[in-house]
């Protein structure tokens, strides 16, 4: 039902409702989709979510994301703590140095 394109508007409303496990759950099937319009809902998870949340929605923004994920994946590059939510940075070549 995820990668149906109607789906789409729904997931991200999910994803932005969610925590914890069922958010993780809803992250990850974003994977297999590719749709950019989930850039919002995940970039916005890079800032409101938790540690695991996080780290998957900056891994997602590298399959589902466009030109809106790379302010907040940069931001996240420069100054999270976390060297695994750092490192996802690296799908994004606009974060290069």
């Amino acid at each position: 039902i995820a990668t149906n394109a109607e789906s789409i508007p729904a997931l991200a409303e999910l994803i932005a409702s969610r925590n914890g496990t069922e958010r993780l759950a809803l992250l990850d099937a974003t994977g297999g989709i590719g749709d950019p319009r989930l850039s919002p809902v995940l970039a916005m998870i890079l800032t409101k979510g938790d540690l695991p949340a996080m780290t998957l929605a900056a891994h997602m923004l590298a399959v589902n994301g466009d030109s809106r994920a790379v302010g907040p994946l940069c931001q996240i590059a420069g100054h999270s703590r976390d060297a695994l939510l750092r490192d996802e940075r690296s799908r994004r070549r606009s974060c290069r140095a």
